[in-house]
């Protein structure tokens, strides 16, 4: 396994690079994503939710129109070019937050947040069992997490998979649903389900859980 070390350099200096024109017309279709992913989460005013690999924050500065100024809207991601562009273009948004951090060890509370995403940025992450378990920690009695990425359900995912790995030095792993079910089980949480989505050449789906309330 890659140390940590160098899995992070790999991966700031790749996000680093993209930060300038990660909100360009060239990835829109990671706003439609995390838009569906919004939606089906059904946000209410004064709930607290956390992007998980938020980038430049776009889904982070929606989710704040959603909950309101009671609640907030908080991103985490490794790359420092990344929460700065994310904090400039929320700037003068009181109900927002952004930090740089690793999804291994995140700054925040027990039982901070009601809901939590994660949008084509699993696959990149080290050690994800144990960010599971830091998700876990986070959440609230009744709180969801859903985690959208490439997930290898087939023989061409798993090519993917193996190729994008020899091509991408801060790739991974894509699981299947099959180990997200065991991950977030491993992490005390209740897996609800998946729902496929499609974007450009790959398939990914939508892998929803629950903390069940004490």
């Amino acid at each position: 396994m890659m140390d940590q070390a160098t899995h992070t350099r790999l991966n700031q200096e790749k996000f680093d690079g993209w930060a300038p024109t990660y909100e360009d017309g060239r990835y829109d279709f990671f706003r439609r994503m995390q838009e569906r992913v919004l939606a089906q989460l059904d946000l209410k005013d004064g709930m607290n939710l956390l992007d998980l690999g938020c980038g430049t924050g776009w889904a982070v500065r929606r989710a704040a129109v959603l909950v309101g100024p009671r609640g907030r809207a908080c991103g985490v991601d490794l790359s420092e070019k990344m929460i700065e562009q994310a904090r400039k273009a929320a700037e003068g948004v009181r109900n927002v937050e952004f930090q740089q951090a690793n999804a291994e060890k995140l700054p925040f509370a027990d039982r901070s947040f009601d809901r939590v995403i994660s949008t084509m940025s699993f696959h990149h992450w080290l050690r994800p069992s144990v960010a599971m378990k830091e998700i876990a920690r986070i959440l609230r009695p009744g709180a969801k997490v859903c985690i959208v990425d490439p997930t290898a359900d087939n023989l061409l995912m798993k090519w993917a998979d193996s190729y994008v790995r020899r091509h991408e030095a801060g790739h991974v792993k894509m699981y299947s649903t099959a180990e997200y079910r065991k991950m977030y089980e491993e992490a005390g949480l209740r897996y609800v389900g998946s729902r496929r989505i499609i974007a450009l050449w790959f398939t990914s789906k939508a892998h929803s859980a629950e903390k069940q309330s004490s």
